[in-house]
């Protein structure tokens, strides 16, 4: 009870924040997303080198309206960009639907902790959301009212987490890689159907997530997930 009651006064606080401040996503760090990111030295990203991400640009100013005209072409479909907003959920229906069961335990470590990562870039950029810059600018957006957008909108976390996912379970069912791919594309792309992203934060998401998959493979530590959670590659493609 007490644990619901404190997420409901954190939210609170982060829509406040939101509606101070103007240029940039907020002021504060939620605390369950400073525990989150304080933790990446405890996880199979320990040794990841962010640096190469840090100077990053993303439109600003005028430059954002054409990016917002993207945004507004979109036709909302709000049954399948709430279907999508869960990425787990989403990849274990693709591998049920092949006759596969998913390996949970494994995509959720990997889903929660690349999610991590992206998120202490997306509090360096501080990007405020699309939704920010149409309610400071009178901006009519018709977006979707998603309980996964209060983090900084610079890069896309579900782009991220939805394409290194489709990499990593590639690795295990190359005859779905195809499929796990085309998920991942639909997934980042309706984030800009919900007006919750960018096309420059999904772009740069999904460049992030396919580094952190180098990484892992080069690293060891995909082989040292598969192997903690008794997942074994399927060789035939």
């Amino acid at each position: 009870m007490m644990d619901r009651m404190e997420k409901e006064i954190e939210k609170i606080v982060f829509l406040m924040e939101i509606k101070k401040e103007k240029h940039v996503f907020s002021k504060e760090i939620l605390p369950s997303h400073k525990k989150r990111m304080d933790d990446i030295s405890n996880t199979i990203y320990r040794d990841y080198d962010l640096k190469k991400f840090m100077n990053l640009s993303f439109p600003e100013g005028d430059d954002i309206k054409k990016e917002i005209e993207d945004l507004k072409s979109i036709e909302v479909d709000k049954e399948k960009v709430e279907k999508l907003d869960e990425v787990q959920g989403s990849f274990e229906k693709l591998l049920k639907k092949n006759g596969i069961k998913a390996p949970s335990d494994m995509m959720s470590e990997l889903i929660k902790k690349s999610g991590s990562v992206i998120l202490k870039l997306k509090y360096h950029y501080n990007r405020p959301r699309p939704f920010q810059w149409a309610k400071e600018n009178n901006v009519e957006l018709n977006g979707v009212d998603l309980e996964s957008s209060q983090s900084p909108s610079f890069p896309s976390g579900h782009a991220g987490q939805a394409v290194i996912t489709a990499l990593v379970l590639s690795e295990l069912y190359p005859e779905l890689e195809e499929k796990l791919k085309d998920l991942a594309q639909e997934i980042s792309y309706s984030r800009n159907m919900a007006k919750v992203h960018y096309p420059s934060d999904t772009k740069v998401g999904k460049e992030v997530a396919r580094d952190m998959f180098e990484y892992l493979k080069e690293s060891g530590e995909l082989d040292k997930l598969f192997k903690k959670y008794g997942v074994k590659k399927n060789t035939k493609k």
